[in-house]
């Protein structure tokens, strides 16, 4: 896991799960999506979907 969520989008980028499965997941569209990922500018919940997803060793 990164050390802080100031990298969530290299996570993502580095994750076996396609992006389509974490939209699909959050419940949000592609575009916010990507938007969110630029800005890395996701929810407290939506950021609780991520690192359960893409750690789930920590959860």
């Amino acid at each position: 896991m990164s050390e802080s969520f100031g990298h969530i989008d290299e996570d993502i980028e580095g994750s076996k799960f396609k992006k389509e499965y974490l939209i699909e997941r959050l419940g949000i569209s592609r575009a916010t999506f990507y938007n969110k990922i630029k800005k890395k500018n996701f929810t407290i919940d939506e950021m609780v979907v991520l690192s359960t997803i893409l750690f789930p060793e920590e959860a």
